[in-house]
């Protein structure tokens, strides 16, 4: 059965609240952090990029805010604290999947590579095609950007409302 999607009313209240809240939730670097921190896009603005009659623009300019976002933490980034990177995670099929990391740096965590398990493969493609021509996006110089496609390949072993799509990273992945 078809997801049957309202048009998104408010869009100047929404993209204001999620400026605000995304500005908050990214306006110190979290010192009390261990090994690993994520920020998830608020669960209640995440219709906001589900709904497919939300226009292409906002969508944009949500995503425009991340990656400054982005780059403010990396800014912030103690010199001590060298071994963490930190990453932003645009999933275009899953919003909710959306998410700012940061985690300490090993050779289990390159998945920007491209990646392969039972269930899916992650194929590199050509970001700039993607972010510059596609979405008109302004990446930060010296941020670092990797997309990948990921492929189902059982699709009997997965939940069915998982489809395969481009998930994008940017941040510090060299």
């Amino acid at each position: 059965m078809k997801r049957r999607y309202k048009k998104v009313r408010g869009l100047k209240r929404l993209i204001k609240k999620f400026k605000r809240e995304w500005t908050k939730l990214t306006e110190k670097f979290p010192i009390e952090m261990e090994q690993y921190w994520e920020c998830h896009v608020p669960t209640r603005l995440s219709d906001l990029f589900i709904s497919p009659k939300t226009p292409i623009s906002v969508k944009k300019q949500c995503i425009q805010l991340m990656i400054d976002r982005t780059s403010h933490l990396i800014k912030l980034k103690p010199s001590n604290r060298e071994k963490l990177r930190i990453i932003l995670t645009v999933d275009f099929r899953d919003w909710n999947s959306t998410k700012i990391d940061i985690f300490t740096l090993n050779e289990s965590n390159t998945f920007w590579m491209g990646y392969e398990d039972e269930y899916s493969k992650g194929v590199p493609i050509d970001v700039q095609h993607h972010l510059t021509n596609k979405w008109k996006l302004s990446v930060p110089i010296g941020m670092g950007i990797a997309c990948v496609r990921e492929e189902i390949k059982d699709s009997d072993l997965i939940d069915e409302d998982i489809k395969g799509g481009e998930i994008c990273y940017l941040g510090e992945i060299n």
